[in-house]
Parts: structure tokens; C-alpha cells; sequence
């Protein structure tokens, strides 16, 4: 009886040992996934960010520009700059008042509006900043920041050498992560040569690989078909320039079968209702256009659509 008592027990402690043991490695595994899953996110938004800068595209309506403009005498200067001293002493007529208060308020406010007003003669530099409409049909979409998209493509490429080893810790195959490095190497040889057809089309090939990475940690299904949609979107966006309006069509169309699955999700579309009814009737929107085979009015709808899927 003594014995049997005694098994009973080490065979409730092996349970609770190997029951302590499998929670352990589920928030492990939990832990993990999350983490590469926000370097997917990661990955996801500074692709998506140099595609767009690569046609001067920006998903805000203005954009904040600074440009310098040289000031011919300090009478010049101390006339744009004295609003702000004229304020704030009450619209005193004393130049020094004036020079005073202008010189000693925001760094901002005193570039923009003039530099330093006390220096009286000589030219100076001023700041200006202005926000201007980043809308469709008034950007140049030919004239690339090609240092920034450099700079922008080379730290996405020392972080990848990090997010790599989480992804050799969970169950993804090798060949897709070392897939993942030849093509950013491309996309870094395309920058460099700044061939900016070949970048993009090598980004929206990096970007494949995300949903792949998606399909192998635990998370949310409709997330993982909405970065399957993006991936669609991006890889019919690569090709605009090139007016290949057959694959452009085939490629939306995957992304409105991707994102249809989404819909059908209630559980996730419990509380993101309109969200998801406005995406897909912006894919649908897209679609449409695609008739029309005009560069313009899709890029206006793909921003549209990239705005709202997030």
C-alpha cells in the first residue's frame, strides 16, 4: 500500500513537471513569435516606405519642406522677422525693442523668419518651411532623393543581420532566409547603380518573403492575409512604370481573393468594421482603374488603398 502511495505520487509529480515544462516552451514560443513578428512589421513598413519614395510618393497629404532663401540687407531681414517682436512688445516703434524680442525667441521661429535680426547689414541666410501638397498629380515623380533611399535601404540591411537569427530559431526553411539576403543585396546593387525600376522590382520581390515568414509563426490569420494582400499590391505597384497593365490585373486580383478571407473573418472585424469594409472597396476601386491604364490614377488609388490598409 506504502508503495503503491509512493508511485502515485512520482507519477503526479513527472505530470506536473512535464505540465510546467510544456507551459515554459509555449510562452517561449510565444515570446518569439511575437518579437518576429514585429520585425516583420518592421521590415514591412521600411520596404513599403523606399518603394514609395522612389516615385516621391507620400501617404500624408503635405509634407513638411525646408529651403533656404538668401536675405539682402538686414533692413529685409528685420522687416520678416518682426512679427513676432512686434507682439509680444505691443507694437512698441523702437528698432532695438524689436531686435531684441525677435533675436531671443523659438530657434525655429528665428530661422524661418530671418535669422538675426541685430546683425542690422549684410545678407543672410534664411530658413523657410513651408508644408506643401504631396497630392498625385503636382509631385515630381522623377526627381529621387537617391542618397536618402541609400541611407534608408543600407540600415534596413544591418538590421536584417539581427532579425535573421530569430528566424533560424523558429521552423522557417533555411532557403527563404537566405533568399531574403540575395535579394536585398540586389536591392542594395540596384540603389547603387540607382536604376530605379530595378529597385523596385527587387523591393516588391524582398517583400514575398514576408508572408512566407507570416505563415510560420503563430498569429492572427487575418493578419497574415493582409500582409499576403500587401505583397500583391506592392508587387502590381513595381510594375506601373513599366505599364504592364496584364500582370498589374493579376496581381490585384490575387490581393481582392488575399483580402477577401479577411472579410469573411468575424471574429477579427469584430471592432475593425470599417476599416476592412473601407479596404476592400479600395481594392476594388483599384481594380477598376486598371481599365483606364493610366500611371496617374493609379498611383492616387494605391495611396488611397495604402492608407487605409496601414
Amino acid at each position: 500500500m506504502k508503495k503503491m502511495k509512493t508511485n502515485i505520487l512520482t507519477i503526479y509529480v513527472l505530470i506536473l513537471i512535464v505540465s510546467l515544462c510544456g507551459c515554459t516552451s509555449n510562452r517561449e514560443d510565444n515570446t518569439i513569435d511575437k518579437k518576429i513578428e514585429s520585425e516583420i512589421q518592421y521590415l514591412d513598413k521600411k520596404i513599403i516606405g523606399v518603394m514609395n519614395k522612389l516615385n516621391n510618393i507620400t501617404l500624408e497629404n503635405y509634407e513638411v519642406k525646408s529651403k533656404e532663401i538668401m536675405s539682402q540687407n538686414g533692413q529685409k531681414s528685420n522687416q520678416q522677422g518682426g512679427s513676432s517682436g512686434e507682439s509680444s512688445s505691443g507694437g512698441g516703434g523702437g528698432s532695438e525693442s524689436n531686435q531684441s524680442s525677435s533675436g531671443e525667441g523659438g530657434s525655429e521661429s528665428n530661422q524661418s523668419s530671418g535669422g538675426s535680426s541685430g546683425e542690422g547689414q549684410g545678407s543672410s541666410n534664411i530658413k523657410v518651411i513651408q508644408m506643401q501638397p504631396s497630392n498625385i498629380l503636382v509631385i515630381d515623380k522623377d526627381n529621387i532623393d537617391w542618397d536618402t533611399i541609400k541611407s534608408e535601404i543600407e540600415t534596413m540591411y544591418s538590421s536584417w543581420n539581427s532579425i535573421l537569427l530569430d528566424l533560424y530559431s523558429v521552423n522557417i526553411e533555411n532557403e527563404d532566409i537566405l533568399n531574403f539576403s540575395k535579394t536585398i543585396d540586389n536591392v542594395v546593387l540596384s540603389a547603387k547603380s540607382e536604376n530605379k525600376q530595378k529597385t523596385l522590382e527587387n523591393l516588391a520581390n524582398l517583400y514575398t518573403f514576408l508572408p512566407k515568414y507570416m505563415n510560420k509563426i503563430s498569429v492572427d490569420e487575418s493578419n497574415k492575409n493582409i500582409v499576403q494582400t500587401k505583397s500583391n499590391i506592392l508587387n502590381a505597384y513595381s510594375l506601373v512604370e513599366q505599364e504592364n497593365w496584364n500582370e498589374i490585373q493579376n496581381q490585384i486580383n490575387e490581393a481582392d481573393t488575399a483580402y477577401t478571407k479577411v472579410t469573411n473573418d468575424v471574429k477579427y472585424i469584430e471592432n475593425k468594421q470599417e476599416q476592412v469594409s473601407r479596404v476592400y472597396v479600395l481594392i476594388k476601386e483599384l481594380k477598376n482603374s486598371i481599365n483606364i491604364q493610366d500611371k496617374d490614377i493609379f498611383y492616387i488609388k494605391y495611396k488611397n488603398l495604402m492608407n487605409a490598409i496601414g
